[in-house]
C-alpha cells in the first residue's frame, strides 16, 4: 500500500490563503503542535500584517491553503496566553520569529522557545531536523524528518520521540 504523501513545512511558504471572505497571501504558516501531534493553532504570517492565529488548520488543497472559517478568525498573537506557547512545537528553519513587528518581546521569546529547528540527540545519535511532514488535511503531525550525521533522511514518527524534548532554551 502506498503511504499519503505528507505536506511538509518547508512547502507552507508563499501560498494563498483563502477564506470564507476574503484571500490573504502569505509569507509563512506555522503549524503549533502538542504532544500528541495534533494541531492546536496556526500561525499566519501575512504580507504587511502582524502574524495572525487561526484555531486549527487551514486545509492544503492544490498548491492553496483553505480555512471555511470568515478572515476575522484569524486572532492577533496576543490572543495566545504566553503560557499556553509551553505546551507547542513548530518548526521555523528560517527563524522567522526573530525579525516579526508588531507583537511584544515576552511573546516572541515564548514563540522562539517553541521552534524546534536545529539538532537534537536521540538513542546516542544527533541528527539535524529537516523539516515536519503533516498529514494533507494538515490536523496533525505525521513525521518529524531529519538528517543523520551523514546525511540519510530518518524519519521519526509518533511513538518514537517526544517533541516537547526538541525544544531548547532561547538565547537571549
Amino acid at each position: 500500500m502506498k503511504a499519503e504523501p505528507l505536506e511538509t513545512q518547508r512547502r507552507l511558504v508563499g501560498l494563498r490563503l483563502r477564506m470564507a471572505d476574503a484571500e490573504i497571501v502569505t509569507k509563512y504558516v506555522f503549524p503549533f503542535v502538542d504532544s500528541t501531534w495534533s494541531i492546536v493553532f496556526t500561525v499566519v504570517d501575512g504580507m504587511a500584517v502582524a502574524p495572525r492565529v487561526l484555531r486549527g488548520s487551514p486545509e492544503l488543497r492544490s498548491g492553496v491553503l483553505i480555512a471555511t472559517e470568515p478572515s476575522s478568525a484569524l486572532e492577533p498573537l496576543t490572543t495566545v496566553p504566553v503560557k499556553d506557547f509551553e505546551a507547542v512545537v513548530h518548526f521555523d528553519p528560517w527563524w522567522a520569529f526573530r525579525g516579526v513587528a508588531g507583537v511584544d518581546r515576552e511573546r516572541i521569546d515564548a514563540v522562539l522557545a517553541t521552534n524546534i529547528a536545529g539538532t537534537f540527540n536521540h538513542e546516542g545519535a544527533t541528527y539535524k531536523l529537516h523539516d515536519l511532514g503533516f498529514d494533507p488535511a494538515l490536523k496533525s503531525l505525521d513525521a518529524v524528518i531529519a538528517k543523520d550525521p551523514v546525511f540519510r533522511t530518518v524519519s521519526f514518527r509518533k511513538g518514537d520521540i517526544d517533541l516537547l524534548s526538541l525544544r531548547k532554551p532561547v538565547r537571549k
